[in-house]
C-alpha cells in the first residue's frame, strides 16, 4: 500500500509549553485545543492534575497515518485511471489529427485544381478563331458581348457549382472526423467514470461523517462536566451564531435580488426557434412575406412560387408565376394588399396582383404585368414608399430609378433616374418622414438624397467616412441615425445627424462576429435588412450570421447576444414586418429554414 509522508520531522515537534529536548508522549482530545496545544511531554504531564481526555502520541500518529494512507491510495487510484483514459483519448486525437491533415491536403489540391479550371476559362477567352467569328460579323457588338458574357457565366457557374459541391463534401468529411461516434464514446466514458468516482467519494464522505459523529459522541461522553464559565462562553457563542445567521439571511436576500435581476434580464433575451425545414433545390434568391403573414413569394430560378404561410409552415399552393426571362433577384410585397413587385437579372421589373377570380386560361388567380425595362443591368433592390404610389429601384447599372405605381391597374410608370453612383447600388433606405433617402454602392460611396420643391428626389451630398470598403446593407433607424454594414470587416458603422449633415460616429460602431473568410466571397445584398420602428429593432444579416439590434432605455443601440449562425454566407431570406418570423433559403443545404423570433 502507498504511504503518505508526514511533512514535519519528529525532532521539530514541540509541546504546548515549548519544552526543549522533550519527546511528545500525549495528545489532548478536547475541542478547545488546536495544533501543538494538544501536544504534551513528560514535563507537561507532571503538572497536569485530575482526569485528562487524551491519547498516546503513538496511537494518534498511527490513526492519522492510516487515514492519510487510505486517502492517498484512493486519490492515486482515481488519478491514475483518469490519466490512462486521457492517454487513450490523446491517442485517438492523434488519429483524428492524421485524418485531418490528409483531408485538408485533399482540399488544398482540390482548390488548386479549381483555380486551374478558372484560369483555363480565362485562357480560352484570350484567343479566338477568325473562321468561327466571321459568321457573326453582322451581329452588333453589344449583342455579341452579352451572348458571350452569358455563355461565360454559364461555364463559370458550372465550374464553381461542381467544385463547390466537392468542397462541401470535403468539409462534410471534416465534420464527420470531428463528430466520430468513437470520439464521443471515449469522452462520455471519461465523464461516466468521473461521475462514478464522485458518487463513490460522496458515499465514503458520508461514512466518514457518520464515523466522525460517533467519535464526537464518544468523546463528549468521556469529557468532564463543564463549569459555569464554560456555559457563559457557550452563551456568547450562541449570540455569535445568531449574528452570523442574521448576516447570512441578509446576504441571501441580496443574492435573491441579484438572481431576480438576472432572471429579469434573461426574460428579455431573444431566442430563435427553428420551426421547420423544407427542401428547395431550385435557386431561391428572392423571398418576401405578405402584409398579414399568410403568403410567401419565393423565386425559383426565373419563376416565382406562391406559398401559403401558416403557423410557421410553408404550404405549397402549386402556384408558379412565369414572366421573367432570367433569375429573379428581389421581391417586395405591398403592406396593404396581395400585390408585389419583382426584379431580376433580365433587367425587368414586373408587378403581380391577386385577383378575386381567376381567368379561364389560368390555374390560379394571380396576374402579372408586362415587363418594365429602364435599367440596363440586373435589379438589386426594390423599395415602396408608405403610400405605395412610388417604387424605387436600384441596379448593377449604377442607377436608382423612380416609378409611379397604379395598383388598380397593376402597372408602373417610369419617372426619372438618379445617377451619381459609379458602381452597382446595393441597398436604399427611406427615413420615416420620407424626406431623405440613403444608398450604398460598391463604389464605397454613401449618398444622401433629398426632395426638391417639386417633391422630386435629388442628390444632396456624399456622406464622408474613413472606411476603405463598401457595404451591402444600409438603413435609417431614425431620422437622425443611419446604420451601414461593412462588407469585409465585422462592423456596423453609425452615422448621426450633426449640423444638418450625417457624420460618422467612430465611437458607436458595433462589433459583430468574426467573418468566415472561406464563405465571405458569396455574401451579397440579397437578404435585405428590416427595421421595425414600433419595436425599434433592426434585423440584419452579415456573412453567415443574422443579428438583432435594439435601442435600449438609454437610447443606445445594443447588439443582442443571441443570433442565427448559418452553415455559409450563401443564404437568402425575408424578415416578417412584425419580426415574428425569418425565412431563409440555404444555398449550401438546398433548404428553406423557418425561424420564429421569441422574446423570453
Amino acid at each position: 500500500m502507498l504511504s503518505c509522508q508526514m511533512i514535519e520531522q519528529q525532532n521539530e515537534l514541540r509541546c504546548s509549553n515549548n519544552h526543549q529536548d522533550q519527546p511528545i508522549i500525549m495528545v489532548l482530545l478536547d475541542e478547545e485545543y488546536q495544533q501543538n496545544q494538544r501536544f504534551k511531554c513528560p514535563l507537561c504531564l507532571a503538572k497536569i492534575k485530575g482526569k485528562v481526555n487524551c491519547l498516546s502520541y503513538e496511537e494518534a500518529l498511527i490513526k492519522i497515518q492510516d487515514q492519510k494512507d487510505q486517502v492517498y491510495s484512493l486519490v492515486t487510484t482515481f488519478v491514475t485511471n483518469n490519466i490512462k483514459e486521457l492517454d487513450d483519448f490523446l491517442n485517438h486525437i492523434e488519429i483524428i489529427k492524421t485524418e485531418l491533415i490528409q483531408t485538408i491536403s485533399q482540399i488544398e489540391n482540390h482548390i488548386n485544381l479549381w483555380k486551374s479550371q478558372l484560369l483555363q476559362l480565362s485562357k480560352q477567352a484570350s484567343s479566338y478563331s477568325i473562321l468561327k467569328e466571321i459568321d457573326n460579323i453582322n451581329i452588333s457588338n453589344e449583342s455579341l458581348i452579352d451572348q458571350e458574357k452569358y455563355q461565360f457565366i454559364e461555364k463559370l457557374n458550372q465550374v464553381n457549382d461542381a467544385f463547390q459541391c466537392k468542397t462541401i463534401n470535403h468539409f462534410k468529411s471534416l465534420r464527420e472526423i470531428f463528430n466520430k461516434e468513437q470520439t464521443s464514446q471515449i469522452f462520455q466514458m471519461i465523464q461516466k467514470d468521473n461521475r462514478e468516482n464522485e458518487q463513490l467519494l460522496n458515499e465514503q464522505c458520508l461514512q466518514t461523517e457518520i464515523q466522525l459523529n460517533n467519535d464526537q459522541k464518544e468523546s463528549s461522553n468521556q469529557q468532564l462536566a463543564q463549569t459555569e464559565c464554560s456555559n457563559l462562553e457557550n452563551t456568547e457563542k450562541d449570540k455569535l451564531v445568531q449574528s452570523n445567521e442574521h448576516e447570512n439571511i441578509l446576504q441571501q436576500s441580496c443574492t435573491n435580488e441579484n438572481i431576480i435581476n438576472e432572471l429579469s434580464q434573461l426574460q428579455e433575451k431573444t431566442y430563435y426557434k427553428l420551426q421547420g425545414e423544407l427542401q428547395q433545390k431550385e435557386a431561391c434568391i428572392a423571398l418576401a412575406i405578405n402584409f398579414d403573414g399568410s403568403l410567401v413569394a419565393a423565386s425559383c430560378n426565373n419563376d416565382i412560387k406562391i406559398w401559403k404561410f401558416q403557423n410557421g409552415n410553408m404550404i405549397d399552393q402549386k402556384i408558379i408565376l412565369k414572366g421573367h426571362e432570367n433569375i429573379v433577384f428581389c421581391i417586395i410585397f405591398s403592406k396593404k394588399i396581395n400585390w408585389f413587385v419583382s426584379g431580376g437579372t433580365d433587367n425587368q421589373i414586373r408587378c403581380w396582383t391577386e385577383k378575386n377570380k381567376r381567368s379561364w386560361f389560368s390555374s390560379h388567380n394571380w396576374e402579372g404585368s408586362k415587363a418594365y425595362i429602364q435599367h440596363t443591368n440586373s435589379i438589386l433592390c426594390l423599395l415602396l414608399n408608405e403610400n405605395e404610389d412610388q417604387l424605387i429601384s436600384s441596379s448593377c447599372d449604377n442607377s436608382i430609378k423612380i416609378w409611379n405605381i397604379k395598383c388598380s391597374d397593376n402597372s408602373l410608370l417610369f419617372q426619372y433616374s438618379l445617377e451619381k453612383h459609379k458602381n452597382q447600388v446595393f441597398q436604399i433606405s427611406l427615413n420615416s418622414k420620407e424626406t431623405q433617402m440613403v444608398s450604398c454602392s460598391e463604389d464605397q460611396q454613401i449618398i444622401l438624397w433629398g426632395k426638391d420643391v417639386s417633391n422630386k428626389w435629388e442628390f444632396k451630398y456624399t456622406i464622408d467616412h474613413n472606411i476603405n470598403d463598401y457595404g451591402l446593407r444600409i438603413n435609417f433607424l431614425s431620422d437622425d441615425t443611419i446604420f451601414w454594414c461593412q462588407f469585409s470587416q465585422p462592423f456596423i458603422h453609425v452615422f448621426k445627424l450633426e449640423n444638418e449633415k450625417f457624420q460618422q460616429q467612430s465611437n458607436m460602431k458595433i462589433q459583430l462576429k468574426s467573418l468566415s473568410e472561406d464563405c465571405n466571397w458569396c455574401d451579397y445584398c440579397f437578404f435585405p435588412s428590416k427595421y421595425n420602428n414600433q419595436k425599434q429593432v433592426l434585423i440584419i444579416k452579415q456573412n453567415k450570421y443574422i443579428y438583432k439590434i435594439q435601442q435600449n432605455q438609454d437610447q443606445q443601440y445594443q447588439l443582442d447576444s443571441s443570433f442565427i449562425e448559418c452553415s455559409a454566407a450563401c443564404i437568402y431570406g425575408a424578415i416578417q414586418d412584425n419580426l415574428q418570423h425569418i425565412i431563409i433559403w440555404n444555398k449550401e443545404l438546398k433548404l428553406f429554414q423557418i425561424y420564429q423570433i421569441q422574446e423570453k
